[in-house]
């Protein structure tokens, strides 16, 4: 028999048969209370998503850290460009005034 069902949708303590095995654990009853196949399976990829998560981690470190690096090494070439620019804007600025001065 099933349970009429009373507010929020609960089956009303007087409404439940306690003798129906639905209602009793599969150790209770005598089965198995679930798919051990089924656990085992998501055990397993529970266990490869705790990897995945352990691995991406370190990735995603190892990825900051290189970021990190390559930003910095970006500074650095970017001053170095900005100096070699200026000595070389410098040098045409000399050849175009002994340039002149030759003339």
């Amino acid at each position: 028999m099933r349970a009429r069902v009373g507010p929020l949708n609960k089956p009303r303590r007087a409404d439940v048969d306690h003798d129906a095995p639905e209602f009793y654990s599969g150790s209770m009853s005598g089965e198995p209370p679930f798919d051990t196949d089924a656990l085992a399976r998501l055990e397993r990829r529970v266990e490869d998503l705790v990897a995945l998560c352990r691995r991406l981690r370190e990735d995603n470190a190892m990825w900051r850290a290189r970021h990190q690096a390559l930003s910095a090494e970006y500074v650095q070439l970017s001053e170095r460009t900005r100096v070699a620019r200026t000595r070389v804007e410098e040098m045409i600025g000399r050849v175009t005034a002994m340039a002149r001065e030759s003339r």
